[in-house]
């Protein structure tokens, strides 16, 4: 519960919630029921050169079964279960793509049996919830005139994922153990 206040206290919207949200169809992967899915959307699917662009990602369990996922969620990398962004532009002058990555070497909490990490690490997403977050894009790539494409990915790539899978295992559920790659979202951006 401290993670999400500290997230909510940095300006991101932390969503978990029991609903369903329409959005371009996602890709369902990494689960044993494959219905764990990643969408990704913008406000608006058309923008002037400069506008601010907000954007949504969310991590839904579509499925019937509950599933573990790491309490921290946001830029994904090196030991950071989360998620990345990508931006790619199809049509129009090309602007560099730019990457945003996040470190976590060591679990600074010192050893811990994976019941322990399961309780204090992870948290449970029951069916039909929904984690995710929003905010607004402050990369390089959406410059020019044209279209684009959003994608986002959620890796479970939390230093203790693997360790966590036998103490979820026992309880009768799992925890995510691949990434889970959105379906692209298209959006425009026009001259002043």
């Amino acid at each position: 519960m401290n993670t999400l206040f500290s997230l909510l206290k940095a300006g991101i919207l932390i969503c978990v919630i029991s609903a369903s949200v329409n959005a371009q169809a996602p890709v369902s992967a990494g689960s044993r029921d494959k219905t764990i899915e990643v969408e990704a959307k913008t406000d608006k699917v058309l923008y002037t050169i400069g506008e601010p662009i907000r954007f949504t990602v969310l991590l839904v369990n579509r499925g019937t079964s509950a599933v573990y996922i790491a309490k921290s969620f946001l830029s994904s990398g090196g030991g950071i279960a989360g998620f990345s962004l990508s931006i790619r532009q199809t049509e129009g002058q090309n602007s560099p793509e730019c990457p945003v990555y996040a470190d976590r070497f060591s679990d600074t909490a010192g050893p811990r049996s994976a019941k322990q990490l399961l309780k204090e690490d992870f948290f449970w997403l029951a069916p039909g919830g929904i984690v995710g977050f929003t905010g607004g894009y402050q990369g390089c790539a959406a410059k020019h005139e044209g279209s684009y494409e959003l994608t986002a990915t959620y890796c479970p790539c939390d230093l203790n994922t693997a360790n966590v899978q036998s103490a979820a295992k026992q309880e009768g559920t799992q925890t995510i153990s691949k990434s889970i790659q959105s379906r692209p979202w298209t959006f425009r951006l026009q001259p002043k």
